[in-house]
């Protein structure tokens, strides 16, 4: 005589993209062993008699079937247990503007420069401050995708003077301060978009002017200061 067991407990598989899960179960004791099966009307897996099963590599998630059984091949009850796969698009890094990388998932983001995550940079989009390696890393469930990209920022050195003109900090989150040595020569100084559409006009006051940027969105922009005798100096600056 030999008692029907019961598998006690299961344990679910995942796997990242297609592939092959590893399932297991509990239940039968050391003289007894298990049977797996593809479906509850199916023969059992041949050669499957351990606590655990390896899937063949699965395009898809699947519903296996598990039971103990006793020293004489009887069996108990069969438990299901699933295969999970997780199908999902790996991430894409694009630079949708100058100076502005973009992943293609809205959210889940985690940017890292040089190997190390950026305090708050969770967004979809990522304002790029300095040269380095960036990496963009997505958790879809349990599995992650990452991509990375090398960027190179040129010209968005803090503080930086030109003809006795200097603007700082860039990149710049709030105010933005330009600071002019001769300010009897300029009569005006301008924010401009990427593509040169002014947004805000201003003058100096005590040498210098204040341009508020907490309105703007993350990105590249252009300062544009005028001369009185109509010349033009423009210069980059980075919204984060």
């Amino acid at each position: 005589v030999d008692n029907i067991y019961k598998i006690q407990s299961v344990t679910d598989g995942s796997t990242c993209q297609p592939g092959s899960v590893t399932l297991s179960a509990s239940g039968a004791p050391t003289t007894g062993s298990y049977h797996w099966y593809e479906s509850l009307t199916t023969e059992p897996i041949a050669g499957s008699t351990g606590n655990t099963l390896q899937t063949p590599v699965l395009s898809k998630s699947k519903t296996y079937y598990v039971a103990a059984v006793n020293s004489f091949g009887c069996e108990g009850e069969r438990k299901a247990v699933k295969a999970e796969v997780v199908i999902y698009e790996e991430v894409a890094i694009t630079e949708v503007e100058t100076g502005i990388l973009s992943s293609s998932y809205e959210t889940g983001n985690v940017w890292f420069l040089n190997g190390t995550a950026i305090p708050g940079a969770t967004n979809q989009t990522l304002a790029v401050s300095e040269s380095g390696v960036y990496k963009v890393e997505v958790s879809i469930g349990t599995c992650k995708s990452t991509n990375t990209r090398e960027y190179s920022v040129t010209g968005l050195e803090t503080p930086l003077a030109v003809s006795g003109i200097s603007y700082y900090p860039n990149p710049v989150s709030d105010l933005l301060i330009v600071r002019v040595a001769n300010p009897d020569q300029i009569s005006s100084v301008e924010l401009l978009s990427n593509n040169g559409v002014r947004l805000e006009s201003t003058t100096l006051k005590n040498n210098e002017a204040v341009i508020d940027m907490r309105s703007h969105p993350s990105g590249l922009y252009l300062i544009k200061l005028i001369e009185k005798n109509n010349s033009v100096s423009t210069f980059k600056i980075l919204r984060k």
